[in-house]
């Protein structure tokens, strides 16, 4: 979303809408999910195993039967080493979530999320005490002021 990236939601409760994926999903849990393993390790020596097989042994229907990996051609735009900072409108409140996901809002602590520590968020005014949350250009929630929580 840094980068200007953004994520696509399916209908909650339609995973034909993205079966291709719901698939792979599928095979996943089948093949390295299913049992607990003893330890977070073996359980990421299960899922590396998985992501082989799925990319160079097993040939897929959606690809003339072809593996991933022998049609995967490297990435097709660099990245850049550091993310470039999020430039918000003036009219937006910023603020910088912690290190532990908190925000602070009118002089009391808001947790967002741990996912965005480090990360600048823009406050869009919508209401008397409702505010829109953006990343980016990206609208993540609400803040309910008075009841000071990101919804």
């Amino acid at each position: 979303m840094a980068l200007g990236v953004q994520p696509v939601f399916i209908v909650p409760g339609h995973p034909e809408h993205n079966a291709s994926h719901e698939r792979m999903h599928r095979t996943l849990k089948q093949s390295s999910a299913l049992y607990r393993a003893r330890s977070f390790r073996e359980q990421q020596q299960r899922f590396d195993a998985f992501r082989s097989m799925y990319n160079h042994q097993r040939p897929h229907e959606g690809i003339d039967l072809d593996r991933p990996a022998d049609r995967f051609r490297g990435l097709r735009r660099p990245y850049p080493p550091t993310l470039p900072p999020i430039q918000y409108d003036a009219s937006l409140e910023v603020r910088t979530v912690s290190a532990n996901g908190v925000i602070k809002w009118n002089g009391h602590p808001l947790f967002i999320s741990h996912a965005l520590a480090g990360r600048r968020l823009g406050f869009e005014l919508i209401d008397e005490q409702l505010w829109n949350v953006h990343f980016g250009s990206f609208l993540i929630g609400r803040l309910d002021q008075n009841e000071r929580r990101f919804l």
